[in-house]
């Protein structure tokens, strides 16, 4: 729906209308966009591990991508002047509160994934010891000869 409307007009009531039609319709795709943040949210907490699971959030990737394709398009739409218009105001006022609450949860979400991907490699470290590392020093006990010093990087080590 391309929404028009040119400063300095009163909104009429058919336009109001509109929207608030295009209001609803983003009110509708942001707080889908939450429940899936929501169950994401859930699933990297139980810490997807078993087929279904993953699946599972394989299938709420797929309907985000696809929900954000058509706001997008939707987003076209999108006149801020009138949208600004004290009949409407308060409507946007909420839709940008779901909003933040959105980028808030994919944010955490993003932080659990991060978490998630650094446990999964310090266990695959941890299970893949490299021995080419190896560090000798000279032996405290028998002068002259050299002992091996089992160390492991830590974890700024290979972070850095």
């Amino acid at each position: 729906m391309e929404l028009q409307h040119y400063e300095g007009e009163e909104l009429s009531q058919e336009i109001l209308e509109e929207y608030t039609d295009w209001i609803s319709g983003q009110e509708q795709i942001v707080g889908r966009l939450l429940e899936l943040a929501v169950e994401k949210r859930r699933l990297l907490l139980t810490g997807a591990t078993r087929d279904q699971e993953l699946q599972k959030l394989n299938e709420i990737l797929q309907e985000e991508n696809d929900i954000l394709e058509s706001l997008r398009e939707i987003e076209k739409g999108w006149n801020s002047r009138a949208l600004d218009k004290p009949e409407l105001a308060d409507r946007c006022a909420s839709l940008r509160a779901d909003y933040d609450e959105l980028r808030l949860l994919n944010w955490e979400n993003h932080c659990l994934l991060i978490c998630a991907q650094q446990y999964l490699h310090f266990s695959l470290d941890l299970l893949c010891q490299d021995e080419s590392g190896k560090t000798y020093k000279e032996s405290s006990t028998k002068k002259g000869e050299v002992e091996r010093v089992v160390s492991r990087p830590g974890k700024l080590d290979w972070q850095v």
